[in-house]
């Protein structure tokens, strides 16, 4: 089966919801390769084409009546998705997700290498701590301030 044809992501989506976690390598990779051998399209287009059928059915079903009999349904639906598209985060090779969900990464790796940054400059002041205070005795206050103006 491919993606591409009327109701072929329904397909996709219903077994999905049925297979183990630890399945999700084999149930891409079984549609991929079927893409590829046939020419259907290349495996970025494929990764992005699968990204899009789930974040659609997600917001889908997120937007369902909380009240309804289904609602428990569409709960375990919208957690299977989401374990899913982690699948798909871990085996995106191209940053092809949504640009602000790779932005945002991006923004958060920067913001843990400034952090990191700091912190080993802050490790290094601190190898340099004083272990004891001066002392300045009554009458040569003068005599540190002059110290410390010569220092400037």
């Amino acid at each position: 089966m491919g993606l591409w044809h009327s109701h072929d992501d329904n397909h996709f989506l219903l077994n999905l919801y049925r297979i183990n976690e630890e399945r999700f390598f084999e149930y891409y990779n079984h549609h991929l390769n079927y893409a590829l051998e046939n020419n259907l399209i290349s495996e970025e287009d494929f990764f992005c084409h699968v990204w899009q059928i789930v974040q659609t059915r997600i917001k889908h079903l997120e937007i369902q009546d909380p009240f309804s009999r289904n609602h428990a349904i569409h709960r375990q639906s919208i957690e299977k998705l989401q374990q899913f598209q982690k699948y798909l985060h871990s085996i995106d090779q191209w940053n092809a997700r949504p640009s602000h969900i790779v932005i945002a990464e991006k923004d958060e790796l920067i913001q843990n290498q400034k952090i990191e940054k700091l912190n080993a400059e802050l490790a290094e002041l601190n190898q340099y701590e004083v272990s004891l205070k001066i002392l300045i005795d009554d009458g040569h206050l003068p005599t540190l301030i002059d110290v410390i103006q010569q220092l400037r």
